[in-house]
């Protein structure tokens, strides 16, 4: 009689305990502090001598306050190494748990294999004696089983000991900062951050953007660490640089200006260009919230967020602003929608929204992972200079930041571009137009799209703008649209207002698509004054409009669903065939209610 000698059975795997999210929460409220103490660091160290103050006070104070600086540096650079310690902390955990599920999952496979050898060892005993064949085959797979249970025991000690070295390192590293004087030895070298922004190709240096995205990945994730918590101003705002890293940086500011700035303001003691800063700050907060609202129509998934630009100050407190849905550096097809007058950090959650209609378009049209950057990016006239929309300088200024925008996103992908596109409305069709035409953006991206464009700014031709493929999504009765160049005597100048040749002309050379409202209700329909309801409702969900861009920004040309040119001959006022046409609806194109 021949004996098989079986393994024994595995023991549960040990839980193991702690919350990698919570603990990123720390490790980012530690970075907010530190880059609050930062602040103050710099703030005490230009303050160390007031000017036309003397005597023995002065140099009192200037002693007082240059230990307030030496310390905040310290308590700075105190909490960033702890935060960075969290952050090992929690990759490490997230790791470690991820082995233990598969550790289960193993132990489950082993036990079904035990449990299948002993069945089959069973059902050979009865009058029917098990063959050599079958005594082989049964003891090969018994060896293997030992084998498999030698394996899984020693996993799960390596796996005990990964998570006691885990809270060790942890430890070493707090314990090293448990005193201002061991925080002292240990930050004695400065903050490592200054000569890393000192570096080719850091933000400032005057580098491209291409010189910053290799300056990045040349840093280690300490060292990425150290420059965002010193330096979130600077990083939040570098073309080039991964959208994550960005988003951490500017979200940084953000808390701490919703934080100190709202305390301001309960308090009492805000001054109105600090009001100015919290009001964007609110409105940048409320673009992030609408933002993240947004579902994927295919996946039934929540989009991530990210804040990519925030200046809250820019352009004399109208601000900058940008924020994406879906991240812009893993995303198949890119967007970037550039918005026209009046606008400024104000409109962050509404253009948010827009981008997010967006990426629900694209994706219930087929495309693969889409992300849309709602980029508030450029001094638009609004407000006190509204007028200024009668002259190219804003779009003209515009025009290179838009253009800087776009070759930091194509940076940032470096060798893995995706599919790009860039949608101006408006004013912002005209920006968008001077950024290919003076910067080259034509060339970088795939797609350039105007909507209600009151003109193509010095582009004569389609072909001006580079090898993009050029889109015009002119509506009929749009007033702002009307406002473009047209024919041999450029009758829809309206004396002087329009920016341009109008790309739905037929001698422009764009592809026009499809792009009327449904609830076009002229105001006065004479062919020219006419409801401004038309120049707002490109991004209306089931629209013509957002039908024909969800299927640009996927890629989906041959889809788009083109309509008749604008022409004018000599012997009339501007022809366009759409203005008499029903238009159509896409109710198949709405993302389910409540999907953002």
């Amino acid at each position: 009689m021949t004996v098989i000698d079986l393994p024994p059975t595995l023991d549960l795997v040990p839980v193991v305990t702690g919350d990698p999210e919570g603990v990123d929460d720390i490790a980012r409220s530690l970075r907010d502090a530190s880059a609050v103490f930062d602040d103050l660091d710099s703030t005490a160290s230009a303050n160390v001598a007031p000017s036309g103050w003397e005597g023995e006070a002065a140099e009192c104070y200037g002693a007082r306050v240059r230990e307030v600086a030496a310390d905040a540096g310290t308590t700075s650079l105190t909490l960033r190494a702890a935060a960075l310690a969290f952050d090992t902390y929690a990759d490490e955990l997230t790791s470690i748990r991820t082995e233990r599920e598969r550790l289960v999952d193993d132990r489950y496979a082993y036990r079904a294999a035990l449990v299948d050898l002993r069945q089959d060892i069973e059902a050979t005993g009865g009058h029917t004696p098990a063959t050599q064949e079958q005594i082989a085959e049964f003891q090969s797979r018994a060896s293997d089983l030992r084998t498999w249970y030698a394996t899984h025991v020693a996993d799960v000690e390596a796996m005990l000991t990964r998570v006691t070295a885990n809270d060790e390192a942890l430890r070493a590293v707090l314990t090293s900062y448990a005193t201002m004087a061991d925080a002292r030895v240990n930050t004695a070298g400065g903050d490592p951050a200054d000569a890393l922004m000192q570096r080719p190709g850091a933000p400032g240096t005057g580098g491209t953007a291409e010189d910053t995205a290799a300056w990045w990945n040349g840093l280690t994730e300490a060292e990425q660490a150290a420059v965002i918590a010193a330096y979130p101003e600077v990083i939040g705002a570098a073309d080039g640089l991964p959208t994550v890293a960005r988003d951490e940086a500017n979200r940084l500011m953000l808390d701490n200006d919703l934080t100190a700035l709202g305390q301001a303001e309960a308090n009492g003691t805000i001054t109105f260009e600090q009001q100015r800063i919290l009001d964007n700050a609110r409105a940048a907060q409320r673009g992030l919230d609408e933002a993240a609202s947004t579902v994927d129509p295919i996946t039934g998934e929540t989009l991530p967020a990210f804040l990519h630009l925030y200046q809250p100050d820019a352009f004399d407190y109208d601000g900058r602003v940008a924020i994406a849905v879906g991240n812009p550096d893993t995303a198949d097809n890119v967007t970037t929608l550039v918005p026209g007058m009046t606008t400024t950090a104000q409109d962050a959650a509404g253009y948010a929204e827009d981008a997010g209609n967006m990426v629900q378009s694209a994706r219930l049209s087929g495309a693969g992972s889409t992300a849309a950057i709602a980029w508030i990016g450029y001094d638009a006239p609004s407000d006190w200079d509204t007028g200024s929309v009668l002259f190219e300088g804003k779009a003209t200024e515009g025009g290179e930041l838009l253009a800087n925008h776009v070759a930091g996103l194509q940076a940032a992908r470096g060798d893995n571009p995706p599919h790009m596109t860039v949608v101006g409305h408006s004013y912002g069709s005209t920006t968008m137009a001077h950024a290919a035409t003076d910067h080259g953006m034509g060339s970088i991206v795939d797609d350039l799209v105007f909507l209600g464009s009151p003109g193509a700014g010095n582009a004569e031709h389609a072909s001006n703008l580079g090898p993009a493929q050029v889109w015009a999504g002119n509506a009929s009765r749009d007033p702002v649209a009307r406002l473009a160049d047209d024919g041999w005597v450029n009758g829809g100048t309206f004396f002087g207002a329009g920016m341009g040749r109008d790309v739905a002309e037929d001698t422009f050379g764009a592809i026009r698509f499809q792009a009327e409202d449904v609830d076009r209700n002229a105001w006065q329909d004479d062919g020219f004054i006419t409801s401004m309801h038309s120049h707002s409702s490109y991004w209306e969900p089931g629209s013509e409009s957002l039908y024909n861009l969800g299927l640009i920004v996927g890629g989906n040309d041959a889809a788009v669903v083109q309509a008749g040119h604008t022409y004018d001959p000599w012997y009339a006022r501007v022809q366009d065939p759409e203005y008499d046409r029903t238009p159509n609806t896409y109710p198949d194109r709405v993302a389910a209610e409540g999907d953002g």
